[in-house]
This record gives C-alpha cells, sequence and structure tokens, in this order.
C-alpha cells in the first residue's frame, strides 16, 4: 500500500500533524519506504509557497482583524459558493507539480491535514486522474468552509460539534469521523517530573507557568511576565519563543524577580507540559489538543481572530480553559488559582472529557482501512 501524507507549511500544526499519522502508520507495521510526507507548497511554484504563509503571518502578527474578517467571510455559504470556481482556478494554476506528481504516483491513500491540497485532488479524482482513497484531518476544532471540498472520502473531525458543522455543508454523516486531532505518541507516555524539573533547571512546589506563543512567537509576552514579577518566590515560567529570535534574544538581556527561562524553538514541548501548572498559550489545534491530552490548563491569550477564536471559544464553552485579554488579566487569575488551586479541578475534568488520546490510533485505522 502506497500512501502519501500531505500538509501546508502554514504555522507548524499541520505538520505536526501529518507526522502523527506517518508515525502512527508505521508503527502499525507498513514500511518506511512506502509512506512519504510531504509539504503540499514544496510542490506548487515558488512563488506561491513563499507568499502562502509569509500573508498569514503578516496578517496574523500586524492586521489580525483583517484576517479575521476575510476568514468569516468566506465561510459564509453564498460567499464561499461564489468564489469557490474562482478558488479553484487560483489552486489549479499554481499546483502543476502536486497534479503531476499524484497522477505519477497513484498512491492508494492520499491524507491530507490541510485544506490546499484536498481542493486541487479532489477535482483530479472526480476527473478519474487519480484513484486514491482521499482522507481529510481537520486541524481545527471548529469547521471553515474551505475544509470541504468534493471527492473526498472520508473527514477526520476532532468533536462531535465539528461533524454537525460539516453535515451542514450536505456531506454524507457516514464519511465524517470523530477521532480527535492526532499528535505524536511521545504526548502518550508519563515523564519523570524530578527528571524534567532538574533538566530545565526549575523548582519544585512553585507554581509552575509554561508560556508559549506558537511557532511564529505571537503574543504580549514580555507585558505578561512584567506583570508576574510580583509573585517572587511564588510563581516560575518557562518562556517559549518559537521562530521569534528577537523574542528569545531580549528575553534573553533580560533579569526578572522570578525565575523564567527562556527556550528558542523546541520539540520537547510534552516535557513542559508535565511539569506545568498552567499554559499561557495561543489555541492552535495541535497545540490545544497535546494539552488536553497532557492535562494542562490553558490560559488562552489574545486568540487570532479567525481559527484561533474559534477554538477558544470551543473550549470556553466547555468549561475547559481560562481567557485573558490583556496582561493585566493574568496577575488576577493566577492569584485566584495560587490561592485556591482546587478550582482548577473542574477545569481537568472538562478537559479530560474533550481530550482525544487515541486520536493517532482512529486515524490510521480510517487511513489503512482497518477495523
Amino acid at each position: 500500500m502506497k500512501i502519501l501524507i500531505l500538509y501546508a507549511s502554514a504555522g507548524l500544526g499541520h505538520k505536526k500533524a501529518a507526522e502523527a499519522v506517518s508515525e502512527g502508520i508505521l508503527n502499525s507495521g507498513l514500511r518506511k519506504e512506502d509512506v512519504t510526507v510531504l509539504d503540499s507548497l514544496d510542490l506548487t511554484n515558488p512563488f506561491f509557497k513563499s507568499s502562502y504563509s509569509s500573508i498569514y503571518f503578516y496578517l496574523a502578527k500586524y492586521l489580525p482583524w483583517v484576517w479575521g474578517f476575510f476568514y468569516d467571510l468566506l465561510d459564509v455559504k453564498p460567499v464561499c459558493r461564489f468564489l469557490n470556481p474562482f478558488r479553484h482556478v487560483f489552486n489549479w494554476f499554481h499546483s502543476f507539480g502536486l497534479r503531476a506528481y499524484v497522477i505519477k504516483e497513484q498512491f492508494d491513500v492520499i491524507c491530507s491535514t490541510h485544506f490546499f491540497s484536498p481542493e486541487v485532488l479532489g477535482h483530479l479524482k472526480l476527473k478519474g486522474k487519480i484513484r486514491s482513497k482521499l482522507v481529510t484531518v481537520v486541524t481545527d476544532f471548529s469547521l471553515h468552509a474551505y475544509w470541504v471540498n468534493a471527492g473526498t472520502d472520508i473527514y477526520a473531525v476532532m468533536a462531535p460539534s465539528t461533524k454537525e458543522e460539516i453535515e451542514a455543508w450536505g456531506v454524507p454523516p457516514a464519511s465524517i469521523f470523530v477521532t480527535g486531532i492526532p499528535v505524536m505518541s511521545k504526548f502518550l507516555k508519563p515523564l519523570d517530573r524530578n527528571f524534567v524539573l532538574n533538566k530545565y533547571g526549575l523548582l519544585d512546589n512553585v507554581f509552575t507557568i509554561l508560556m508559549t506563543s506558537g511557532s511564529f512567537g505571537i503574543g504580549p509576552t514580555i507585558d505578561i511576565l512584567e506583570k508576574l514579577e510580583g509573585f517572587r518566590g511564588k510563581v516560575q515560567c518557562v518562556v517559549v519563543c518559537g521562530n521569534n529570535s528577537e523574542l528569545f534574544k531580549d528575553l534573553s538581556s533580560r533579569s526578572f524577580a522570578i525565575n523564567v527561562k527562556v527556550l528558542g524553538f523546541v520539540n520537547t514541548m510534552e516535557e513542559l507540559m508535565s511539569v506545568a501548572d498552567v499554559m499561557i498559550a495561543k489555541p492552535g489545534g495541535i497545540t490545544t489538543c497535546e494539552s488536553l491530552i497532557k492535562g494542562v490548563v490553558m490560559i488562552v491569550s489574545c486568540p487570532i481572530p479567525g481559527q484561533e477564536s474559534r477554538n477558544a471559544n470551543f473550549l470556553k464553552r466547555r468549561n475547559a480553559s481560562y481567557e485573558i485579554n490583556h496582561p493585566e488579566e493574568t496577575v488576577e487569575l493566577v492569584k485566584k488559582i495560587i490561592e485556591a488551586p482546587e478550582i482548577l479541578n473542574s477545569t481537568k475534568e472538562s478537559i479530560r472529557l474533550i481530550a482525544k488520546p487515541n486520536a493517532s490510533r482512529d486515524v490510521v485505522r480510517l487511513v489503512l482501512g482497518t477495523p
């Protein structure tokens, strides 16, 4: 069986989901040479690839309201249906390499963790150019219309509410499966708390806050740290700057009244989450699922309008997170939790009900067609 797993490098989450699916497939016994993982943008022209992620990054960082406006506008049924032909022509023009590749290789299954490739490949399948089973893994908690594409055989989604949203677009319920969003198996493994604390120079019995702003390193990190300085001896922070080298340099040159460990881009989030009491983060789909599986309470900070704000609303409606809109609110919330740590218990119970620790296994079963 030949399997292709496609993602798009617009943020890190889509790639991480693809890697989780690949890991699960290889663990099921398939040979490594039968599983290919690719960035679908690598098979488009250079202009399209470079602009695709850079436009998202620029809007998310400098004009988030613009991103949110168009995200919501393109999710309106009449608007989406009117623009879909133009979207198809645009994607078709830039995806010659992707189309040529999948036609040549004729994979048995193509699993996508971003909506760009299903739109292109669905049309190829409808035209009889490929015979692949097309599986789409929706990597957000709430659906956007762009995830729904003709020719897709199977959708794997986070929650029953996500399934209902896809059904509202006319997709047959039998092709939609509530699996959760796949994450790497390392997030399922228990870790030695003392080992992790020593590795990162953290103190035991001190309220630990993990701060991360996604792979782009966007967020009011410095302002929040300055507000937390009044908790000297009571709070310590681990800050993951992602790919934001300027933030890393800035924080590394500063001294704080509380214990602050500054890290750049890391592949050990499972370790950091295992010792964190709470996590201040932006609610990307993968990061949120990782935190749910680890059972760490998320404090949502300034979600980007669009997919992140919808993910935040999903958590909020289920009492599975806290939210701060201004750095000043961090002090009051942290003070409340430190003085009455039991208030986290109900949130952790909500997290347990939402988490899908078997998501990777269930998605792999859909890909392989196994019971």
